[in-house]
């Protein structure tokens, strides 16, 4: 038995993606009621499968996306709390305030 994953890996996208194409086309050849056509359909989502992973591979290696941005200098003001109980007085406190000015 061949083992279609490893030959399609072998392939190249474009000469795989060919014979997606011409598996896709014996496809439409079969009825669906024939063993073969089951057959034929899951080797044609190997092929799109080793496809579709060769083109994100290509993706990836093409990407010249940074992998930081740089979004600028944030300013902030850390207030620490000495007890749970005047966190939630604070937490109450914004909220109210924030529901009345938005009213």
């Amino acid at each position: 038995m061949i083992d279609h994953w490893q030959k399609y890996l072998a392939m190249d996208a474009n000469k795989l993606f060919d014979e997606i194409h011409n598996l896709r086309s014996k496809l439409m050849m079969l009825r669906p009621e024939s063993p073969m056509f089951n057959q034929l359909a899951d080797i044609i989502d190997t092929a799109d499968e080793v496809y579709q992973d060769k083109i994100s591979v290509a993706r990836i290696k093409a990407n010249e996306t940074p992998d930081v941005i740089d979004i600028g200098e944030i300013e902030s003001d850390v207030v620490e709390y000495e007890s749970k109980e005047e966190l939630t007085l604070a937490v109450i406190e914004s909220y109210t305030t924030y529901l009345k000015d938005n009213k």
